[in-house]
């Protein structure tokens, strides 16, 4: 007797302008089944599926995080005399450059700024540096300026000092010593840059993830095993279907893709299919 076998959809969803969609085939054993517990270090591919998924998880929390509103691409670097000796400095660094962003964001009554990102480098080479998704009120001139050390200008007088810290805003330097280069670029979720920046991120070398608290998750919708046959999947991915943008219209309305699908097949597990779909922004025209 042949075991009974349907695609099971999982729905992914960031914001309600992003999901992802992965379309696999599943037996009823395979659905009864219980995971067993670990007993053997993973092996090579298993170590390489996991660096996959971790990744594409911090796409999608990027998503549901900096996907709506305004937020920056931020890169911090460091002068040669400024330059960090090890792991530990690195971190006191941007540890502190987030402090004084959350501290003028609490100046002006605004929420707390929201971070994802990553610190690259190692003592020698390659040199230390930030980048890092940012989103606050703050204007991006003001993020530029304040990425420096210590709490006054040089040859600076107490009330100068006392001035400067009710007026910090473009235009009138920040406290403190520089530390780099700071550079803040608009983010374009419309254009998919989140998804660029995430593997740009993913690229760097040394890298070391940072995040700040209370980021908003992702949700998992509760899987359907009724949208698609095994026949239908089998025949949309021999034809080439899978890959035809008004084909995926028709089963998502109103969403897009915003890349080609990730489509692999092996013998043991047959097709499977990943989608990653937009809503599209009202100004953007897509073909």
């Amino acid at each position: 007797m042949s075991k009974k076998t349907y695609i099971r959809e999982i729905k992914t969803v960031s914001t309600d302008r992003y999901m992802e969609v992965d379309l696999f085939r599943i037996t009823e054993r395979q659905h009864k089944a219980k995971r067993a517990g670990k007993s053997r270090p993973s092996s090579p591919v298993q170590d390489n599926l996991n660096q996959r998924r971790a990744a594409r998880k911090r796409l999608q929390l990027m998503n549901a995080n900096f996907c709506e509103g305004e937020s920056f691409h931020l890169s911090l670097t460091y002068s040669p005399e400024m330059l960090p000796q090890n792991d530990g400095q690195a971190k006191a660094d941007r540890v502190n450059y987030l402090r004084r962003v959350a501290r003028e964001c609490r100046r002006r009554g605004m929420p707390p700024p929201k971070v994802m990102g990553v610190t690259a480098g190692a003592p020698g080479k390659p040199r230390y540096h930030h980048h890092m998704v940012i989103a606050c009120g703050l204007p991006r001139e003001l993020l530029e300026d304040m990425w420096r050390k210590g709490s006054a200008l040089p040859d600076e007088r107490p009330e100068e000092r006392r001035r400067r810290a009710k007026l910090w805003t473009p235009g009138v330097p920040c406290a403190g010593e520089k530390i780099g280069r700071a550079n803040a670029d608009r983010a374009q979720p419309e254009h998919e840059s989140l998804a660029q920046l995430c593997r740009y991120f993913e690229s760097q070398p040394c890298r070391k993830w940072f995040q700040s608290r209370g980021l908003k998750e992702p949700v998992i919708r509760r899987p359907s095993d009724r949208k698609f046959t095994p026949n239908k999947l089998d025949r949309a991915c021999k034809d080439g279907r899978v890959y035809d943008r008004e084909f995926w219209r028709k089963h998502y309305p109103g969403y897009e893709l915003a890349e080609d699908p990730d489509v692999r097949y092996d013998d043991l597990n047959g097709w499977m299919v990943t989608l990653r779909l937009y809503r599209p922004w009202a100004n953007k025209r897509r073909d």
